[in-house]
């Protein structure tokens, strides 16, 4: 991965911020911002979709993080939807949130040194930390009887003992003291609306309506490109 961020809670529980692989000058993949008036960080990287093309940069769409947590708390960060995983710090509640987006597209790592958490997006720059590494030799017999190429198994173990993976669809609260509770689940059938009293033709406009939001928030005004094969 080209870009990416590694947060570390010091012994005396202030905060060092590490940045790594930016794309370039006004194309970064990672970002940080603060709003220090209410004591709130967001380390990103990627972006949200959102119904406006020209809000989806990565600094917009970590600010739009922070906005979401300051209206409506845990609940706002479940909502969000787009390619990202973020890391949020709370100084006031002395926690830190974590959540990857549902299709799991950026990962996210973390464990615990010394009582205090280190989270990150790299597993390798988390495993260099470890005073020892252990590889799990049970992680890596799930891993190659795993039936599914180039997916992550749908646990929260990795290679190395002592490193966990946030799941895509679970948010986390970590706390200074390296504490972790589950605080929400995404659902792919929750908030669906019902369907099915819709007629063929309702079913059918309001299928196409939905893909072609679901492109415009995606694609934006970029150029893209597409492959087919197949018969």
């Amino acid at each position: 991965m080209r870009g990416g961020f590694e947060i570390v809670v010091n012994p005396d529980e202030s905060l060092a911020i590490r940045l790594f692989g930016a794309d370039g000058p006004g194309n970064r993949l990672v970002q940080v911002v603060r709003a220090e008036r209410h004591g709130v960080t967001v380390a990103l990287v990627g972006r949200l979709f959102t119904d406006d093309a020209e809000a989806d940069t990565v600094e917009k769409s970590a600010q739009a993080v922070i906005d979401a947590y300051l209206h409506n708390s845990t609940d706002g960060l479940l909502e969000l939807d787009g390619e990202f995983s973020f890391v949020l710090i709370d100084l006031v509640q002395r926690r830190l949130i974590v959540r990857r987006d549902t299709r799991g597209t950026f990962p996210l790592y973390w464990t615990v040194l010394a009582g205090r958490p280190v989270i990150g997006t790299s597993l390798r720059s988390l495993a260099d930390r470890l005073p020892s590494r252990e590889i799990s030799e049970e992680y890596v017999a799930r891993f190659l009887s795993f039936p599914y190429a180039f997916s992550e198994l749908p646990e929260t173990t990795t290679v190395w003992k002592r490193i966990q993976r946030v799941r895509p669809e679970t948010m986390l609260a970590i706390s200074f003291d390296g504490r972790a509770s589950d605080i929400g689940h995404w659902s792919w059938t929750e908030d669906v609306p019902d369907g099915s009293r819709l007629s063929f033709e309702e079913a059918t406009s309001e299928f196409l309506r939905l893909l072609q939001r679901s492109i415009r928030k995606r694609i934006g005004t970029d150029r893209f490109g597409a492959h087919l094969s197949g018969g």
